[in-house]
């Protein structure tokens, strides 16, 4: 009984471990290059975070990023529903994911997912009637609720980004939100955690 109590909590801390790792609360540096911009909105901002290309959408509409620019920020864990249909609409229909939507452009594809992110957390719909009828498209796909496995895959492939304008942070410019994978770091010490839980079972036979 013992052996198998502890055999799964340390499965558990090794589940955990890719869980919440790829998520820090430490300060990292963004330089935001270029960003979408087309149909009366904007759509993904393209830019790289510790040296890693990703991309990122505004969570804020009223809120604007000088582009290109070097900023400050901080990744926190998804939380709230609002928070979590936004990077599951992101997840869903990012072109820098999925490609063109439905026969559009990547430009406005990019576009409509902002677009869809803006009215699930403003309750309002921007961009022109092509940007509106796309965005309108991808939100009638989106969950009235996201919870359970759904919820735990995006807060640990997603981060919710504090974004400032000096390295101390005290200097707020605008939330974003972002992919997270998880670095080639975490895969390594996992998988070395792994091994031994095999190793040690194999040499108690």
């Amino acid at each position: 009984m013992w052996k198998s109590t502890r055999k799964a909590t340390m499965m558990l801390i090794i589940a955990l471990f890719f869980v919440f790792l790829p998520l820090s609360a430490n300060a990292y540096t963004v330089y935001l290059s270029s960003f979408q911009s087309g149909n009366g909105s904007t759509g993904e901002i393209l830019g790289t975070a510790s040296g890693n290309p990703t991309f990122f959408l505004c969570m804020e509409h009223d809120v604007n990023v000088q582009v290109p620019g070097t900023y400050y920020a901080r990744d926190l864990t998804l939380s709230g529903q609002l928070q979590l249909k936004a990077a599951w609409l992101m997840d869903q229909y990012a072109p820098s994911l999925r490609g063109a939507y439905n026969g559009n452009s990547l430009l406005t594809t990019g576009v409509g997912v902002q677009s869809a992110v803006w009215s699930v957390l403003t309750g309002t719909l921007y961009g022109d009637s092509t940007v509106r009828t796309i965005a309108n498209a991808m939100l009638t796909t989106l969950p009235g609720t996201i919870d359970g496995p759904t919820a735990s895959y995006l807060q640990s492939h997603y981060a919710y980004v504090d974004l400032y304008t000096n390295a101390n942070l005290t200097g707020p410019v605008q939330d974003l939100i972002r992919p997270v994978p998880i670095p080639a770091a975490a895969w390594l010490l996992g998988s070395g955690l792994f091994g031994l839980v095999v190793i040690r079972r194999r040499f108690r036979k």
